[in-house]
This record gives structure tokens, sequence and C-alpha cells, in this order.
């Protein structure tokens, strides 16, 4: 649990107030959103958000595709009113 890890407890516990249709509906969700952003981002803007998910700073991303810290900013920019677009 201390690196952030869930617990058998806590999962049996998310499982136990959790309807099993919800459970389905939600991963199917979550697909479709997946699905979605992949058609409507760029490579470079998959690849900062990949990165980006992973908990690697906006310096740190920029650094490793050899950009500046400004275009990962305008790309988690664009990100994210491309998800907006899709979830309204």
């Amino acid at each position: 649990e201390e690196d952030g890890d869930s617990t058998f407890n806590d999962i049996v516990a998310y499982a136990e107030n959790t309807n099993p249709e919800d459970i389905v509906i939600s991963k199917e969700n979550a697909d479709n959103l997946g699905t979605e952003m992949s058609r409507l981002l760029s490579q470079f803007e998959l690849l900062v958000l990949s990165l980006y998910l992973q908990g690697i700073s906006y310096v740190d991303i920029a650094k490793a595709i050899g950009k500046d810290a400004k275009s990962v900013d305008n790309a988690l920019q664009r990100i994210k009113k491309k998800f907006e677009k899709i979830s309204s």
C-alpha cells in the first residue's frame, strides 16, 4: 500500500460495492474514449499524453523528446480541448 498499490481488502470492498454491469459499462466507456482520443490526437500529442500520464513533468518530457517545454505545454492544451470536445 505504501507504493500506491491497492490492498486485497480495498479490492474486495470495491467489488462488493460495485455492480458488475457498472464495471462492464465503465470499461466500455474507457475503451471508447481511448479509441476516440487515438483517432483525434496526432502522434506527437499521443506521445506527450502517454509520458504525462506516467507522471513525467513538462520539462522532463521536453528533454526526452527533444522539444521545448512550451511545445509540450501547447500539445497538452490541444489534448485538453480535444478531450473536452468529445466528452461534451
